[in-house]
C-alpha cells in the first residue's frame, strides 16, 4: 500500500478532519482578505457612503474646495493579526499653499500633507491600534467597536475643525493662554499655524509670532533636523507670507 493511502486509511478510520478545524480552515483570511473585507462593510455604512474610498492609500475622503477631510486606515501585518492605526486629519489648501515656493518636499508629497491630525488615543479612546485575527474570531464584536469608535472620532474631528476660526479656536488660543506647548520638532506647523493666526486673528498675530519664533529658536538650539532646510530663509519665507493678501493666500494653488 503506497504511503498516501495509507495515511487517507488512518484518517478515514479516526473520522477525518475535525469539524472545528473544517471550520477554521474555511474562515481564515489572509491580510489581503481581511483588509478588504473590513474596508468594504465601512464603504457600505450610510456614515461613510459621502466619503471616495482611496484604495491606493486605504483613506476616505472628502473635499470640497479647498478643505479636505480624511480618515486614513494605516495599518500592518502583526504575525496573525490584522492591526488598524487610523489618522483622522483634515487640511485647509490656504495654510500652506503658499509656501510651495519654499517647500523641498515633492509636490505629490505637499498634497498628501494635512493641517491637523489626530489618532484615536489622542481623542480619548483607550488605544490606537485595533487588532484583528486573520481567524476571525470575535470578529463583528471587534468590527462593532471599531465602526463605533471611527464614527465617533470624525465627528469630532470634521465637527470642530470646520472652518478656520474652529481650527484657531482649538489650536492658537490655548498657545496664546499657555494651555498647550507647541510641537517639540518639525517646522511646517510653525508657518501653518502663523497663517492661521494672522487670516483669523489678525490682532493676535504679533504676539504669536514672538511666540512661535522663540520656539523655532529653541528647535534650532537642539539641531532640529527638518529646520535646517528653512532656518536661514526664515525671516525671508515669513515675509512673503505677511506679504500676501487673503485672497492671494486663498488663491494660491499646488
Amino acid at each position: 500500500m503506497k504511503i498516501i493511502d495509507l495515511l487517507k486509511t488512518i484518517i478515514n478510520a479516526v473520522g477525518g478532519t475535525p469539524k472545528s478545524e473544517e471550520k477554521e480552515c474555511r474562515i481564515h483570511l489572509t491580510p489581503k482578505e481581511m483588509l478588504e473585507k473590513i474596508t468594504t462593510l465601512l464603504s457600505e455604512d450610510d456614515f461613510f457612503r459621502d466619503f471616495k474610498f482611496r484604495k491606493s492609500d486605504c483613506c476616505f475622503i472628502s473635499k470640497n474646495g479647498g478643505y479636505r477631510k480624511e480618515v486614513h486606515l494605516d495599518h500592518y501585518c502583526k504575525y496573525d493579526e490584522l492591526v488598524f492605526y487610523p489618522i483622522f486629519d483634515v487640511k485647509f489648501d490656504v495654510l500652506l499653499n503658499w509656501f510651495k515656493k519654499y517647500n523641498f518636499k515633492t509636490i505629490q508629497d505637499q498634497k498628501d500633507n494635512y493641517s491637523f491630525g489626530f489618532s484615536s488615543s489622542m481623542l480619548g479612546k483607550k488605544s490606537s491600534y485595533y487588532y484583528f485575527g486573520l481567524d476571525g474570531k470575535d470578529f463583528q464584536s471587534k468590527f462593532d467597536s471599531f465602526k463605533k469608535e471611527l464614527i465617533e472620532c470624525t465627528k469630532w474631528v470634521f465637527t470642530n475643525y470646520a472652518t478656520l476660526d474652529l481650527a484657531y479656536q482649538h489650536e492658537i488660543i490655548p498657545l496664546l493662554n499657555g494651555d498647550k506647548e507647541m510641537p517639540d520638532g518639525g517646522i511646517e506647523w510653525a508657518f501653518e499655524d502663523l497663517t492661521l493666526c494672522r487670516i483669523v486673528s489678525p490682532q493676535n498675530y504679533d504676539a504669536f509670532k514672538k511666540m512661535v519664533l522663540e520656539r523655532i529658536e529653541f528647535l534650532h538650539g537642539r539641531n532640529e533636523p527638518n529646520l535646517a532646510h528653512y532656518y536661514d530663509k526664515l525671516d525671508e519665507i515669513i515675509a512673503y507670507m505677511e506679504g500676501l493678501s487673503i485672497e492671494e493666500l486663498e488663491n494660491c494653488k499646488l
